[in-house]
């Protein structure tokens, strides 16, 4: 039993940076930078479904659709992904992760989505899973 046991303190895995990068490094995903500018990616998370126009991958630069808050496409940051907390793997699209879009020209600049269950690269209207 650890100290933060004993002491009735619950510290979840993902909250310890040593356990979140463990924890990352397992999950299936991306990273942006790798994909080619012009690809458009379709992204199935839990409750929602996004597509996703890479526009400069080494500045993490999107346009995106999806959910109520983004019903025409829309120009953003990728920011990563996270499992809900503070910690964040840049330019990340993990699988079974939430993604975050920073909106620069919006009031509340920051997107979480719901768990990611799916990405696909969309390509002439076929769609590989990754």
């Amino acid at each position: 039993m650890s100290d933060t046991e004993r002491q009735g303190v619950y510290v979840p895995e993902v909250s310890d940076l040593e356990k979140f990068a463990e924890i990352v490094e397992r999950t299936r995903g991306l990273f942006i930078k790798d994909i080619p500018a012009g690809t458009v990616l379709q992204i199935d998370a839990a409750d929602e479904v996004f597509t996703v126009l890479v526009v400069d991958p080494a500045q993490k630069m999107i346009r995106v659709r999806g959910s109520q808050f983004l019903p025409e496409l829309t120009d953003a940051i990728l920011s990563g992904s996270t499992f809900g907390g503070c910690m964040l793997k840049e330019g990340w699209l993990g699988i079974g992760m939430f993604l975050e879009f920073f909106l620069p020209d919006r009031q509340l600049p920051r997107l979480t989505t719901s768990m990611v269950q799916k990405i696909s690269v969309v390509t002439g209207g076929t769609s590989t899973v990754q």
